[in-house]
């Protein structure tokens, strides 16, 4: 004669809302981990020196790239490389 065995697991129903709960953030996380990891692909990295115009005497111009133009140059302005100035 064949021996058939069967091995029966039995759940515990008390626990199934812990894991419930478990499940929701351990998926939670990973969604948000996911969104943090998208935005700081596209995130502004700021530049590792950064000095100010601190004095203005006479006619001073900086360059603007946004506005394709020359603008008069301002007082405690924040500069670094890549900015253009001219007197």
């Amino acid at each position: 004669m064949n021996t058939i065995s069967l091995n029966l697991t039995v759940l515990n129903f008390a626990a199934l809302p812990r894991l419930l709960c478990a499940a929701l953030l351990a998926s939670a996380v990973g969604f948000s981990s996911t969104v943090v990891a998208a935005d700081s692909s596209n995130s502004f990295d700021p530049p590792g020196r950064v000095g100010r115009l601190s004095e203005v005497t006479g006619q001073v111009w900086m360059f603007s790239p946004s506005a394709g133009e020359w603008l008069a140059a301002v007082r405690n302005r924040p500069l670094t490389s890549g900015d253009r100035l001219s007197t």
